[in-house]
C-alpha cells in the first residue's frame, strides 16, 4: 500500500496521508498525489543548522552572566 496526500480542487492539503491502494483513492478522491518522504540530505542540513543554533544559544546565554 502507498501513502496518499488528499487535496482539494485548489491544491490545499485536506488529508496529509492515508494508506490505501491507488484504485481506492482514484474512486473516492479527485485530487491526490503519492506521499514523498523528505530526503535524508534535507533532514541532515536542518539537523546541522539546529545543532549550530543551539550551541550558539548556549554560548551567548553563558556570556549573559559576565555583564
Amino acid at each position: 500500500m502507498t501513502i496518499w496526500v488528499i487535496k482539494d480542487a485548489e491544491g490545499n492539503v485536506t488529508n496529509p496521508g492515508i494508506k490505501a491502494n491507488e484504485d481506492f483513492v482514484k474512486e473516492h478522491y479527485n485530487h491526490y498525489e503519492a506521499f514523498v518522504a523528505p530526503s535524508d540530505v534535507a533532514n541532515r542540513a536542518e539537523i546541522d543548522a539546529r545543532m549550530w543554533r543551539d550551541q550558539e544559544l548556549l554560548r551567548t546565554d553563558s556570556l549573559m552572566g559576565l555583564s
